[in-house]
């Protein structure tokens, strides 16, 4: 939650998953996430990148960055045209997301904020 609040006032934020929206909806209310301006899941469209296209055809503000905890989340956000962040912590782990060769790996959450408003100034 703080790194999405970290980012939300200089970028649009939005949930790209496999999972369905409405549960991802939940658990984003759950935790005090409001800034999510869409949630795309399987039930929106079945191809992650597919969505991701569709986000960055949205985005008008520069830079569009993919986050993922899987290889295949790397290799979509890739496939889409954007910019990929592997985030350590998940699914796959350091070394799995690390041979996907994503543009930057984050350890934690925070160091993924801090590398997207980075990108920005």
């Amino acid at each position: 939650a703080e790194m999405m609040l970290r980012i939300a006032p200089a970028a649009e934020v939005m949930a790209i998953t496999s999972n369905l929206s409405a549960p991802v909806a939940g658990v984003l209310s759950t935790y005090g996430i409001t800034n999510v301006s869409a949630i795309w899941g399987c039930d929106v469209e079945r191809s992650k990148v597919a969505k991701i296209k569709r986000a960055i055809g949205a985005w008008t503000g520069g830079e569009v960055f993919y986050v993922g905890d899987t290889v295949g989340d790397i290799i979509e956000g890739r496939a889409a045209g954007a910019r990929t962040i592997g985030a350590a912590w998940g699914w796959h782990g350091h070394q799995r997301l690390l041979a996907a060769d994503p543009d930057f790996l984050a350890e934690t959450p925070m160091q993924v904020a801090d590398h997207v408003l980075g990108m920005m100034d």
